[in-house]
């Protein structure tokens, strides 16, 4: 009798567990609010929110209100560098350009561009870099410089697997950079990992809080216009302005005014493994040879600038961190790179050499508008 209701006990469980399991995956899967499982007619009616969201952001006065749990950043970005415009320069980077802009009253890099159009990107890489260069370049009214942003992981391939959203559009770029379509590199680009990390995303206790926030939500398919704010106080949601620029929350706003910045960057360089670091692997080749040959096919179409944007003091003063020694390596390498292409390099990781105080960072990697302003 004990060991029948056992049974019964473990099937219970079994089956509760399951459905469980199932519900969660089918919320995660159908709210999707990262937006990272495009399909059919979800995907159909994202796209066309993604291109009504562009329209109204350039036509916007003061932004328009992201959220990351409706919108995905880099379907923004896609669809903006698709848009013609009478901009004079695209800037790529990570989130660490996202405060380079033409749209507020601190303008940046003002001396090359008296507009321009930002595509900086969380967390962005090489593979990045190629498909928004891919959407530029079908673009019948692009702008005729494109700035590309440098970071210290920017030479490693497959670090960050948020580009392969739109990967069909990174491996139609980089066939055009090839003269051999059957190069493409399979080892590097593991497929098989990709899906295993969205299989078990969709079992992710915090993405299926993000998913009922949304599911629940009155106002979850709304494009918000942001208010007249201030810029250096920011609102309650990130904002992008006009020109694709960001202003952070005010929350981090102020906490990064609270918080004291002790210099040490508490990452493995977006995913370089810190191993990698101490001995000395801060770039591969292949990753170099990929960059040459997107710069050398951009430089047919457009003016092209490196910018590098600087860390905080602070970072500069600990000579024994990993990111310490990437930095100089990767500088140094990157001058290299554009002497070599012919390409002009603005600004420098090291902020004593751009001109900008420790006030003029939010935090240890990311630079206020007062410090990119002075790169020239």
């Amino acid at each position: 009798m004990k060991k029948k209701s056992f049974l019964l006990y473990l099937k219970f469980i079994f089956w509760f567990s399951f459905s469980l399991i199932l519900i969660i995956s089918l919320v995660n899967y159908y709210v999707d609010p990262g937006n990272i499982y495009s399909s059919s007619k979800k995907y159909y009616s994202k796209k066309q929110i993604s291109k009504e969201f562009v329209k109204q952001l350039i036509e916007s006065d003061n932004g328009i209100l992201f959220n990351n749990d409706i919108w995905n950043i880099r379907d923004i970005k896609k669809e903006l560098a698709k848009t013609p415009t009478a901009a004079d320069c695209a800037i790529l980077g990570s989130s660490r350009v996202m405060q380079i802009s033409s749209a507020r009253p601190i303008k940046s890099l003002s001396n090359i561009c008296s507009s321009l159009i930002n595509f900086g990107l969380s967390g962005t890489s090489l593979e990045d870099h190629l498909i928004i260069s891919k959407n530029l370049l079908q673009n019948n009214k692009p702008p005729k410089t494109i700035v590309i942003g440098i970071d210290p992981w920017m030479f490693i391939l497959n670090r960050d697997k948020r580009w392969r959203r739109h990967k069909h559009d990174f491996f139609v770029m980089k066939d055009k950079l090839e003269e051999n379509s059957k190069n493409l590199p399979i080892k590097i680009y593991n497929e098989t990992l990709f899906n295993t990390a969205l299989l078990f995303n969709l079992i992710n206790s915090e993405y299926f809080i993000r998913s009922t926030k949304l599911l629940l939500s009155k106002n979850n398919r709304l494009i918000e216009h942001a208010p007249i704010f201030n810029y250096k106080e920011g609102l309650n949601h990130p904002v992008l302005l006009s020109d694709g620029s960001g202003i952070y929350t005010k929350n981090y706003q102020k906490q990064s005014r609270l918080s004291k910045i002790n210099g040490f960057v508490n990452y493995d360089i977006r995913g370089i493994s810190n191993s990698k670091l101490d001995s000395g692997q801060w770039h591969q080749e292949k990753a170099i040879k990929l960059f040459v040959e997107l710069t050398d096919y951009l430089k047919k179409h457009f003016n092209i600038i490196f910018v590098i944007t600087p860390y905080h003091p602070a970072v500069w003063e600990i000579t024994n961190q990993p990111l310490f020694k990437a930095m100089n390596h990767l500088e140094f390498k990157v001058h290299q790179i554009a002497k070599t292409l012919n390409v002009q390099v603005i600004g420098s990781f090291n902020p004593n050499h751009v001109g900008c105080t420790k006030e003029e960072f939010f935090d240890s990697a990311h630079p206020k508008d007062e410090c990119v302003s002075k790169l020239k």
